[in-house]
């Protein structure tokens, strides 16, 4: 049974992404695996480089004597082809899911980077040195620093989290460091100083740097000082936007520091990391306890922030908020179709609000059906045995034993997906004896809409008419006059009809499915609450 279940987890996180495309998968890389980390480190230390000796090679040496930058630079080009190629088989993320079509990559990338990309890529080496080509190839170069931003933020993402902020940030700071000094060195040129005109590279460098650092620190010793009109301009400039840039560096560390050290998100996460660590729980599974604790905390926050400001309205309108935002999916319920708005108002105000994530499990087999569940945005995927003839749920008393999970392809028996506007639990609203006879999985982020049976028949005692009517519906559905499958639906897909190569694919989780429709019946319980 456990290894079962196990296989259902395994399916159903391999399953939400091989359904858009499933041959893709084995190309694509995820934006926050390890292997597209690797070489977003290796692309990182490749554009720091470039940003250092792109600069340096237009400004402190001369055309015959950098032929090493020439060549470093080469290979720093070779790079960043083989990054553009990448880009091309990496998957992006949509709502918290990755998308692996290459079509939708190929588009995202082209209205994204691809345009810098392609343009920087012009090589130094076609072009003459000390040109005015060569100086526009160079400065073609420079847009890729703007990639350092999202490459850390993948990182932060991915495995670091707020510990790589310290890192990104020192590194801003030295390459504008680095910019301004260059530049400083230009403005003296065109000044034709000839203050330090003795020294070599290494002494001018470090000259340029030092007066950069004590002007934006406000220091301002004196001893380096600018003597052309163009140099006390640039020094003006500095000086103007130094004490900024300085104040907004000094308060982003200090804020980034703080919410590293007493960050409460990050604090449970390396709590539960040391736990599991002492546990000896493999690596990967620790992986994927992080990444969903985060995504947890996150939405939990995001959810309780809502209920919040929810709160803070009037009864009033707090009814109309959650009617406008509910009736729709709740009007599609055959049982509340024709009923009235005052009703369905209630009903949408004492619906709550939970959010699932990839892989989590929403109800397992032999749990009490005690709420009616929307599913509001995402997608779910029930598995129910061959026995169950397709039902999420049964009386109690029809379960006699527990449900025996079949593990080999040939003896499954039907998946159900509920995509939004779908719903199941509606046999909570007649019957208390009902259990489930399935296991639904999330296959996507979800947000479902549940509405507790108890607050339903709370809310059905205030309307007398309708209170009537669901007693009917009650007496008939025990009596076995009517049946619960009118009020179901969904859309299903009987692995019976298909072959035992294609049962063994979807037990992969990676065919791509033929799914037989099922339209459907007409209810008759709307007649039933219509006025």
């Amino acid at each position: 049974m456990a290894e079962d279940r196990k296989t259902i987890n395994t399916l159903c996180t391999s399953g939400s992404a091989a359904q858009k495309d499933r041959h893709s998968l084995i190309s694509i890389l995820k934006p926050n695996s390890y292997v597209r980390l690797l070489w977003d480190a290796i692309i990182i230390l490749n554009t720091i480089l470039a940003g250092i000796t792109i600069p340096l090679r237009l400004v402190y040496f001369d055309s015959d004597a950098s032929q090493s930058l020439d060549d470093l630079l080469m290979y720093v080009d070779v790079l960043w082809l083989f990054d553009i190629m990448l880009n091309f088989n990496t998957g992006y993320f949509v709502g918290g899911e990755v998308v692996h079509d290459h079509r939708s990559i190929a588009r995202t990338y082209a209205r994204g980077w691809l345009c810098l990309d392609l343009l920087g890529l012009c090589p130094l080496s076609l072009t003459g040195k000390g040109s005015t080509a060569y100086v526009v190839a160079s400065a073609l170069k420079f847009p890729r620093l703007l990639q350092l931003f999202p490459r850390f933020s993948r990182f932060r993402l991915g495995c670091c989290g707020k510990a790589v902020l310290p890192v990104f940030v020192t590194v801003v700071a030295m390459l504008s460091t680095h910019m301004i000094a260059c530049l400083w060195r230009i403005s003296i040129r065109a000044d034709g100083s000839t203050q330090d005109s003795q020294h070599d590279i290494t002494h001018k460098y470090v000259n340029d740097v030092y007066w950069v650092s004590t002007t934006l620190t406000s220091v301002g010793f004196g001893d380096i000082i600018p003597l052309g009109l163009t140099s006390r301009l640039f020094a003006s400039v500095v000086m103007v936007l130094g004490s900024a840039i300085f104040g907004v560096v000094i308060s982003g560390s200090s804020i980034i520091f703080s919410q590293l050290l007493n960050s409460e998100t990050e604090n449970k996460i390396t709590e539960l990391s040391r736990f599991m660590h002492h546990r000896a729980v493999p690596r990967e599974l620790q992986t994927r306890v992080r990444d969903n604790l985060r995504q947890h905390l996150v939405y939990s926050e995001a959810s309780g922030m809502a209920k919040e400001v929810l709160a803070s309205l009037s009864p009033a309108m707090q009814s109309e908020l959650c009617s406008c935002i509910l009736s729709e999916t709740i009007s599609s319920f055959p049982l509340f179709r024709n009923a009235q708005w005052s009703f369905v108002a209630a009903l949408a105000q004492a619906h709550c609000w939970e959010q699932v994530l990839r892989g989590d499990l929403v109800t397992d087999e032999g749990h009490a059906v005690e709420d009616l569940v929307f599913v509001m945005d995402g997608i779910l995927q029930a598995w129910m045995s061959p026995t169950c003839e397709g039902q999420l749920d049964s009386r109690s008393s029809s379960t006699d034993a527990p449900l025996e999970w079949q593990a080999s392809p040939t003896l499954l028996g039907s998946s159900k997906e509920m995509t939004v506007g779908a719903w199941f639990g509606e046999g909570s609203l007649f019957d208390d004896q009902r259990v489930y006879t399935s296991v639904i999985i999330a296959m996507t982020r979800c947000e479902l809409s549940v509405l507790p049976a108890q607050e339903y028949l709370k809310i059905l005692s205030k309307y007398p008419g309708l209170l009537d009517a669901h007693n009917i519906i009650k007496r008939d559905l025990l009596a076995g006059k009517i049946s619960m499958k009118s009020l179901r639906h969904k859309v299903e897909v009987d692995l019976s009809s298909l072959s035992i190569k294609a049962k063994r694919s979807f037990y992969k989780g990676w065919f791509s499915s033929s799914k037989q429709s099922v339209a459907p019946e007409e209810s008759n319980f709307s007649s039933l609450v219509s006025p």
